[in-house]
């Protein structure tokens, strides 16, 4: 199964990168930097790229089996997470585990809670129309 980690050079990315790696996954990491790209475990491969270039969303999901996506806080948070769901849906990958935050709901005015409210809409979507394929 291949596999692409979006922030998988963070801290909570980075150990999902190295327990799929144990877990024998082909494992693709989706930075901005070159230099973090080197800086992989072995196994991994670095993927240089930026969820907020078209370019990148329309290649970037191509041939992969399933999503871990870890969005950094930051003003573009909420756009880098709809941008990465659409490249998902337009080239069907069909599992996605997105780590967004606890009790989401009871802190909407906070930004960083709030930016993940419109991704978790969209997730859910994505989540229904993988596992419920419309009636033919």
């Amino acid at each position: 199964m291949k596999i692409l980690v979006i922030g998988g050079t963070g801290t909570v990315g980075s150990e999902v990168v190295r327990e799929l790696l144990a877990r024998k996954a082909v494992v693709q990491v989706l930075t901005r930097s070159e230099g973090k790209a080197k800086g992989l475990p072995a196994g991994a491969q670095g993927v240089v790229g930026d969820l907020l270039d078209p370019g990148t969303v329309r290649s970037v999901f191509k041939g992969v089996d399933g999503v871990f996506m870890l969005i950094a806080v930051s003003t573009t948070e909420t756009h880098e997470g709809l941008m990465a769901l659409n490249g998902m849906r337009m080239t069907g990958v069909k599992r996605l585990a997105y780590m967004s935050v606890h009790n989401l709901e009871q802190a909407l005015h906070l930004p960083h809670f709030g930016s993940k409210l419109p991704i978790e809409n969209v997730y859910k979507e994505f989540r229904d129309s993988v596992h419920d394929p419309p009636a033919e």
